[in-house]
């Protein structure tokens, strides 16, 4: 058996509502759909790196602050 090692904690709903933003605005920024950042927002999805890292630099936030892994890591 794989291991899938430690869980990946999103913050993004958070960072979203603190800012006043919507899902739908950071899918136009990235052109992607309104589901992809819709399933990162719930966990059945994580985004690539370089899309992590343009959501960072769209919410001025390191990317850490976004996902982080939940063991504290």
């Amino acid at each position: 058996m794989i291991d899938p090692g430690p869980a990946v904690e999103c913050r993004l709903p958070a960072i979203l509502r603190d800012r006043h933003m919507t899902q739908r605005s950071v899918a136009h920024h990235l052109r992607v759909g309104d589901q992809v950042v819709s399933d990162w927002c719930c966990g059945r999805a994580h985004p690539r790196l370089a899309s992590a890292l343009q959501v960072a630099r769209h919410l001025d936030v390191p990317v850490e602050e976004i996902w982080a892994l939940e063991d504290g890591g």
